[in-house]
């Protein structure tokens, strides 16, 4: 049985990669290889006719959270509900190759540097 605080009903942000698409749902893992029963990992998103994004892609979701029994399943599964359009973002999974031949990112605010990350995976691009 799961403790701690209840987060039904609440506008939550998640992100992850999309592990199956229907026509109005697609599965979204966060990391937690989520088994809910269903045969799909991550959490069920409830799109209704929204855009959806495509299986592998990455998404940033804001939505209400809650959870449903699917008909014929004893187990109720996690759902979040976008609200609209702009509550569905893909994210590239994707850094610029040229950033792994530097040590260091200047970040600039208009003409002025106003902090310098270092590369930590530098070199690693293959």
């Amino acid at each position: 049985m799961a403790r701690g605080a209840n987060n039904i009903g609440l506008l939550v942000t998640s992100w992850g990669r999309v592990t199956a698409v229907a026509y109005d749902w697609f599965y979204m893992d966060d990391g937690s290889n989520l088994d809910d029963g269903t045969g799909h990992t991550g959490v069920c998103v409830s799109n209704g006719m929204l855009e959806r994004p495509n299986i592998g892609q990455y998404a940033l979701i804001t939505g209400i959270s809650g959870c449903e029994i699917p008909a014929g399943s004893p187990v109720a599964r996690r759902v979040l509900r976008p609200r609209n359009s702009g509550d569905i973002a893909v994210v590239p999974p994707h850094c610029d190759p040229t950033v792994d031949k530097y040590d260091r990112l200047h970040v600039v605010r208009g003409d002025e540097v106003v902090d310098v990350w270092p590369i930590t995976a530098r070199g690693r691009s293959q």
